[in-house]
């Protein structure tokens, strides 16, 4: 049996942002680990691989999906919500 090798694993977990709600990490903190990944802010051109923030508010469009991004809402230092939203309309996809 053939297993590639896909790297060290340490290079992977520096490449994924685990967010839950109420979990304590501010919305700078995230932004940066964000570009740390490759990703760009834009808050005209919302594609994949870039995020846009708004007060306490960060839409994130991951590199790996099309029609889908995640929009975390913050309070303080806190994660608040994590919602699925359409990156066209930017509504929540649940509602």
């Amino acid at each position: 049996m053939y297993l590639p090798d896909f790297g060290d694993p340490i290079d992977y977990e520096n490449m994924i942002v685990s967010l839950r709600p109420g979990q304590n990490k501010s919305r700078n903190e995230v932004m940066k680990k964000l570009v740390n990944m490759q990703y760009s802010r834009n808050e005209m051109d919302f594609k994949r691989g870039t995020f846009r923030a708004k007060g306490d508010t960060l839409e994130i469009y991951p590199s790996n999906e099309e029609e889908k991004a995640i929009r975390v809402e913050f309070w303080g230092d806190e994660v608040e919500s994590i919602n699925e939203i359409n990156p066209l309309t930017r509504k929540n996809n649940w509602s």
